[in-house]
């Protein structure tokens, strides 16, 4: 049976149905509820979306900062740990967090996609984390590898043998471990293990090239050290063996100075014994010399030389050079018996020089360090001048000594301390009084005729001066006003024109006084230099460059000369006065009418005129004329008896002997009135007429005279 379904176009059309109404108000309740429904979970669905965006944002911040702390870390394991532990609280604080709503951090309805975000970025991370944990742990294994290597090289340089293949595996073990895991290839661990092997043994040989050089040729030259490349092997035996040679030559120059300080410890105990002789004594170490170590010593036979001399000569050290030049001539004709016969001759030459040389450089020092007998000289005192005249005195007569017995030629007196010293004491700037006593002091105690004079013990041309007027019977007081006028000077508070510049009657006078004197130029810059000192007291000018006083200075020459008295007037004597008119220095204590007088006198003589035998005017008979006593008869003189005398006087008076003479001849007495005297020394004087020196009739040369022996002619 088929059924047949209709199809379309066959509807029957309408048919009746019977329309039944239903209540509307469930549906539309139920429409409200889905309406509802739907609003929820459109809320819910927004909600959680926007949680999963935001936990997705944070969760990436967050895990990126865990990320970046954790590659802070050196340490791969404790950053793998960091990393581990970092993680899983991140996943906890969100999985177990709250919001601070109260709400979770990531709902129920999240939490798979939550654990999908989490996993993604994690994996990302800890993939990059890894990488660089990764190099970390290679860098690692590098920095062990290279400290391990730098201690086996330290160690193996001083190790056995068993210690260095032991060293030498492990290091070998760790290149293998570093190439299965891929930190380095093959063919780089191959370099590796033969760097290893080549570095503990250049240590090692270095080590034995510097300790024991020859260990290190025997080893190598056995095959030892084939770590090394040849031409490095072949440079450390060079060393060695340089070493070896420095070695054997520092052991020699060491033996050498053991030799020398030991022959030097010899000969300073051949020395001592020698210096124990020098001081006249015995040493207790003589026996000594009987050892081969003295006598093998090459100072043992001037030892025993100077034994055999201070025994036949107990004053060898106080010999004069004279005496001990004829003992080399008797020593080097004596026949040479003994080895230090020829050091007796070298010994008694090394005295002569060491005597000569001290002798010429400081001959008071030398003997009294050889035990000669020298009179203490105590430091100068302004207030005890006498002591130390009294102690140069004493130093005057051992120097005589000295001289007479040939240690010396010229007198010394002061060894280089007391010389020094003595310098100071004059010294410009000391006390003027105290100067002057020193002055004083010196010119009394050395003698006239000495070849030492006190210019030579100070270079004071003023000081000098001065003590040579004290010496003379100048005041004191006058040799301490000069002294304080050269500090005037000195300080620059009168400046005086040079010599050469000076034009007045009393510089024309001085100038040639001491000409045929020994260093008379050097005595007459000393007088001028003290009439200028004493003028510097005087004259008290504020104005140092004022043109000269020459009143003032003409009196200071005066009295600087040994004058007295006021120049120009009758009580001056001596000094610089004015004679036949002009000025003449004469001898001290002579007056210019004296000199006046004799010269009138012995022109009556040579012309034979009658005068008395004694000049009435003389001070002993004015004395006793004042008194008003009975004078003595008077006596007379004339013609040839008064000529006589007159060429007595004359001949006394002379240097020559002879007279003074014109043309060969004897002046003629009327002569004698027109001339004048020029001084040409202490107490020393030529006859000018017409400009022209008056000759003497005996020598020809000259004629020069002492007015004091024409003083004396006339007892004046």
């Amino acid at each position: 049976m088929t059924l047949t379904v209709p199809k379309a176009g066959s509807d029957g059309g309408r048919a009746a149905r019977v329309r039944v109404e239903e209540p509307q108000g469930g549906a539309m309740l139920a429409q409200f509820g889905d309406q509802m429904r739907q609003v929820g979970e459109a809320l819910e669905n927004d909600y959680l979306s926007r949680e999963a965006q935001r936990f997705q944002t944070d969760l990436t911040g967050e895990m990126n900062n865990l990320r970046l702390e954790v590659m802070e870390i050196g340490d791969p394991d404790q950053a793998e740990a960091a990393w581990r532990q970092g993680s899983q609280a991140l996943r906890q604080s969100y999985l177990e967090g709250q919001t601070d709503d109260g709400r979770p951090r990531v709902s129920p309805k999240n939490a798979e996609k939550f654990g999908l975000t989490f996993d993604e970025l994690h994996n990302r991370n800890a993939f990059s984390l890894g990488k660089q944990t990764l190099g970390a742990r290679q860098a690692q294994q590098e920095a062990t590898f290279i400290r391990y290597a730098q201690t086996a090289t330290q160690q193996g340089a001083t190790a056995d043998p068993d210690m260095r293949a032991t060293l030498l595996g492990q290091g070998y073990e760790q290149i293998d471990q570093m190439v299965a895991a891929g930190v380095i290839d093959a063919a780089e661990g191959e370099r590796r293990k033969l760097g290893l092997t080549q570095d503990m043994d250049n240590a090692r040989a270095i080590a034995m090239v510097a300790s024991d050089p020859d260990g290190f040729l025997a080893s190598s030259g056995d095959g030892d050290f084939a770590g090394l490349p040849a031409d490095v092997r072949a440079r450390y035996r060079v060393q060695a063996q340089g070493n070896i040679d420095r070695a054997a030559s520092a052991a020699q120059t060491a033996a050498e100075k053991a030799a020398k300080e030991q022959e030097k410890v010899v000969g300073e105990r051949l020395q001592a014994i020698i210096d124990v002789r020098d001081g006249g004594l015995k040493s207790v170490d003589e026996r000594w010399l009987a050892s081969d170590e003295a006598k093998n010593h090459p100072d043992h036979p001037k030892a025993m030389a100077k034994l055999s001399l201070s025994n036949e000569q107990p004053r060898l050290q106080q010999m004069t050079p004279a005496e001990l030049r004829a003992s080399i001539a008797g020593e080097e004709n004596r026949p040479v018996k003994h080895k230090y016969q020829t050091e007796r001759v070298q010994l008694l030459k090394d005295r002569l020089k060491l005597a000569e040389t001290e002798l010429s450089k400081d001959a008071v020092a030398y003997v009294r360090d050889i035990g000669l007998y020298v009179p203490d000289l105590p430091e100068f005192d302004p207030s005890d001048p006498a002591a130390y005249a009294k102690g140069l005195q004493a130093r005057v007569k051992m120097s005589d000594d000295l001289v007479e017995k040939g240690f010396v030629r010229d007198p010394v007196y002061l060894d280089e301390t007391e010389l020094e010293a003595l310098k100071e004491a004059a010294a410009i700037e000391n006390d003027p009084s105290a100067r002057a006593s020193l002055a004083y002091a010196l010119t009394q105690s050395l003698p006239a005729d000495s070849s030492v004079t006190v210019a030579d013990l100070i270079d004071d041309p003023v000081m000098n001066h001065i003590g040579g007027l004290q010496a003379a019977g100048g005041r004191a007081t006058l040799a301490t006003e000069v002294l304080r006028g050269q500090q005037v000077i000195e300080a620059g508070n009168v400046k005086l024109p040079p010599a050469a510049d000076r034009t007045s009657a009393a510089h024309v006078a001085l100038q040639g006084y001491f000409a045929d004197e020994p260093e008379g130029e050097q005595t007459e810059a000393a007088i001028r230099a003290s009439a200028d000192a004493l003028y510097a007291a005087r004259v008290r000018r504020t104005d140092p460059t004022a043109a000269i006083d020459e009143d003032i200075y003409r009196q200071a020459l005066h009295e600087v000369l040994g004058g007295t008295g006021k120049y120009g007037r009758s009580n001056a004597k001596g000094g610089m006065q004015n004679v036949r008119g002009a000025l003449t220095p004469l001898p001290m204590n002579i007056s210019a009418d004296s000199v006046n007088r004799a010269l009138a006198q012995l022109q009556f003589d040579m012309e034979g005129r009658k005068s008395p035998v004694y000049d009435r005017m003389d001070a002993e008979f004015a004395a006793m004329a004042q008194a008003g006593g009975a004078l003595p008869p008077q006596d007379f003189i004339g013609g040839a008896d008064a000529q006589a005398r007159a060429d007595a006087i004359w001949q006394a008076a002379s240097r020559s002997g002879g007279q003074p003479g014109i043309n060969g001849e004897v002046i003629a007495p009327d002569a004698l009135a027109d001339m004048r005297l020029k001084a040409v020394g202490p107490d020393e004087y030529r006859l000018m007429h017409n400009g022209r020196t008056v000759a003497d009739t005996l020598s020809g040369l000259p004629f020069e005279f002492s007015l004091t022996e024409i003083l004396k002619g006339y007892e004046q």
